[in-house]
């Protein structure tokens, strides 16, 4: 019996039986991966999952809520909405990573951040850098300069993503070690409200909006569409982000959507 064929039908069967089983929300995205090559199963799962929401355990249903936003049930948005931006860390990453590789279905209405402005070449020997604060925590004007200890001076410059709604660093950059790099982006909004962010980096990063921090992990990853799940409180008007990752050694880059289902915000 081929490995990936045994994992689905395993879980699928704790799904049915075992439903509050703490393993089902570590299986998950072994289980996503496998049904994006065969769609059927992956309704098949969300199926069960709208079937037994109620009987999951509280993280087993916070993990889980996101196949139904993928499918267009937003039936339990605004409860996952209260009870997720208290979940810790971890149980907030397995969520980011039940939204991964269908972040652009149309019913979530995930809106890319396509426009950027970076600045980048500070130092980060030894990933002592991400921790250091830079010129730009403090002043992140377009129009600023930042001048190196070595003499080099540093100026904002406009970038748009990749193909693939990626800032590649190493693309605008240079695929440079150990360097740390900004970037910033300005969202309005209609009104005041708390939109979930999926964002990926590689490597470390920090988010600010509006100059508060609402995100910081030093880590080393490859960047993809989902990594984590961020909360944040726009403001009615104009809102800035800030974006530092701390880059170690060979790709380094963001991306950032928006969950934004009740269209509130314009996104660059």
């Amino acid at each position: 019996i081929p490995l990936d064929h045994l994992m689905y039908t395993t879980f699928l069967e704790l799904l049915h039986k075992e439903p509050a089983n703490p393993d089902l929300s570590i299986l998950l995205p072994h289980v996503l991966v496998i049904c994006e090559k065969n769609p059927v199963q992956e309704k098949e799962i969300t199926f069960v999952v709208k079937k037994q929401l109620k009987c999951l355990s509280a993280e087993n249903q916070m993990v889980f809520s996101p196949l139904l936003f993928r499918s267009g049930d937003f039936s339990n948005w605004d409860e996952w909405l209260a009870n997720a931006r208290e979940a810790p860390l971890q149980e907030r990453k397995r969520m980011a990573l039940s939204f991964q590789g269908r972040v652009d279905s149309p019913f979530l209405k995930a809106k890319p951040v396509k426009t950027w402005y970076f600045v980048g070449g500070f130092d980060n020997t030894g990933c002592v850098g991400f921790d250091r604060v830079y010129a730009p925590e403090n002043d992140c004007r377009l129009g600023q300069t930042y001048v190196l200890a070595k003499g080099d001076t540093l100026r904002w410059v406009s970038a748009e993503v990749d193909t693939d709604k990626v800032l590649n660093l190493g693309n605008l950059i240079g695929r440079r070690d150990y360097v740390v790099a900004y970037a910033q982006t300005t969202i309005e909004a209609k009104q005041a409200a708390e939109i979930p962010m999926l964002f990926g980096s590689d490597d470390a990063a920090v988010i600010w909006l509006n100059g508060t921090e609402i995100h910081r992990e030093h880590v080393h990853r490859p960047v993809k569409e989902s990594s984590d799940l961020v909360f944040s409180r726009f403001q009615r008007g104009k809102n800035t982000i800030l974006v530092k990752v701390g880059q170690r050694t060979g790709d380094w880059g963001l991306c950032m959507r928006l969950l934004d289902q009740n269209n509130l915000l314009s996104v660059p």
